[in-house]
């Protein structure tokens, strides 16, 4: 696992921030997408 290199520490250390914003704007998509449909 330690032999990923420098990008894959670099990306941990994003994910906090940047991947959880990702998360929250694909899942209220994932929301808008549901809502649309069930009407």
């Amino acid at each position: 696992m330690e032999s990923t290199g420098p990008a894959d520490l670099d990306g941990k250390k994003m994910t906090p921030d940047v991947g959880h914003a990702e998360v929250e704007a694909v899942k209220k998509k994932d929301g808008d997408r549901r809502i649309r449909s069930d009407l």
